[in-house]
């Protein structure tokens, strides 16, 4: 099943990435929402998650936001992005079906264009 038909026949109304490969916390550095009746309901959540967010030092939210999404995530309908969808920093978990890259654990602009550059290498060989 590719990844539009998977979120459509779901009921879920958000769709995160995972930290990592089996976590069940979720990432929030790329995410789906779906456009169904629950958008006001996201949206409020995303207000919380930034008043919040306004609210706390930073030694309390080692991961910033998602710290906040993961503590909060259980007043969502959500669900997980398939890992063979995701590129995670290098890691491509599947080369044939890689949408969505997700440059990590980078301090620069260039540290990140050296890591879409060998995504993107990675990839040119499988074609």
């Amino acid at each position: 099943m590719d990844l539009e038909t998977s979120i459509n026949t779901s009921e879920k109304d958000i769709f995160f990435m995972r930290e990592g490969f089996s976590s069940s916390d979720v990432n929030s550095g790329f995410y789906i929402i779906k456009n169904n009746n629950k958008l006001t309901t996201i949206i409020e959540f995303f207000e919380k998650v930034i008043l919040n967010f306004k609210q706390r030092s930073n030694s309390s939210m080692q991961l910033g936001d998602q710290t906040i999404i993961n503590e909060l995530k259980s007043e969502l309908n959500y669900g997980y992005i398939d890992n063979d969808y995701v590129i995670f920093g290098a890691n491509i978990y599947n080369v044939n079906k890689a949408l969505v890259h997700h440059a990590v654990c980078c301090t620069n602009v260039d540290q990140k264009l050296d890591q879409i550059r060998k995504v993107q290498s990675a990839l040119s060989v499988r074609s």
